[in-house]
């Protein structure tokens, strides 16, 4: 459970720094809608400028955290309530990838899948018995 857990928090790391090298295009609802690029902060950026020289890297480094986070919680305290508690902040984060859909936030989404994975890991976590459970694996 624990390497699982912990790979789950790898992922999340990669995508949120494989995500700095994506096009503004990927989160400004501006370049669907109109094909321009509305960021006073970054002049001369268009459209295909990558999000990390618009943005800067401190929106990377929190998508990180909040991605990675409630994996490592669990892989680290390896409680039921830990997973129980991962698989609310992963739903957590899709609502709100959802809610901010026309921005930079909706990177979230990728909280869906990593949900959906959390809550099989959290049954299992349920279902094995805390001692022991090496036991229940060799059978």
């Amino acid at each position: 459970m624990r390497v699982v857990w912990s790979l789950i928090a790898v992922l999340a790391l990669v995508y949120a720094v494989t995500s700095t090298r994506e096009p503004m295009s990927t989160v400004s609802l501006g370049c669907s809608k109109t094909g321009r690029l509305d960021f006073d902060s970054a002049p001369g950026a268009d459209c295909d400028t990558p999000m990390i020289e618009v943005l800067g890297a401190w929106p990377f480094v929190v998508l990180a955290v909040l991605l990675c986070a409630p994996a490592l919680v669990a892989a680290l305290v390896m409680r039921r309530w830990s997973s129980w508690l991962a698989v609310a902040a992963y739903g957590g984060l899709s609502f709100a990838g959802v809610a901010n859909w026309a921005g930079f936030w909706i990177l979230l989404l990728v909280a869906v899948p990593m949900a959906l994975v959390a809550v099989v890991l959290a049954t299992v976590h349920q279902i094995l018995p805390l001692s022991g459970s090496r036991d229940v694996l060799r059978q």
